[in-house]
């Protein structure tokens, strides 16, 4: 089934589960490079709440220094997943933003026909709060997504 996409996108979490979702794609590792991205979103470190004006502690906490640093330990970090897993390392990128749009807006900027990304699989309050990146991608996507339950 995975043979019929040309075009994949993995879009892998910081969890200790990434690489549950990078061994799931059967033929990944038979792939050229060109045929599949592996990408990571780095949230935004300060979401604005009304009425509040977040560049006051962007420029207090020297937020953009530790966007870099989070930013070069997530790189690493998939990076070292992704070889772990056989494929090439030259495919990952590390996004910024809503994990939920940002892997959408990738996907159909790539041409990508399909997504895989995990789920956590959670219920109730659990999901409500923490939210679902899977849901998101899910329901926006303009492509077909395969979800994988991580555990």
């Amino acid at each position: 089934m995975i043979a019929k996409y040309s075009s994949i996108v993995v879009a892998v979490d910081f969890s200790e589960n990434g690489n549950q979702v990078l061994e799931a794609v059967p033929d990944l590792k038979n792939r050229e490079p060109g045929e599949y991205s592996i990408i990571s979103v780095v949230a935004p470190l300060i979401t604005p709440v009304s009425g509040m004006d977040p560049s006051a502690f962007a420029a207090s906490a020297s937020l953009p220094e530790i966007e870099a640093e989070i930013t070069q330990q997530a790189l690493q970090s998939v990076r070292e997943r992704a070889a772990n897993c056989g494929l090439s390392q030259d495919r990952v990128q590390i996004l910024h933003g809503n994990p939920s749009s940002v892997i959408r807006s990738f996907a159909e900027e790539s041409g990508a026909d399909l997504i895989v990304i995990g789920s956590h699989a959670r219920k109730g309050v659990a999901r409500f709060i923490l939210g679902s990146t899977a849901t998101g991608v899910l329901h926006g996507a303009t492509c077909d997504v395969l979800t994988i339950r991580v555990t």
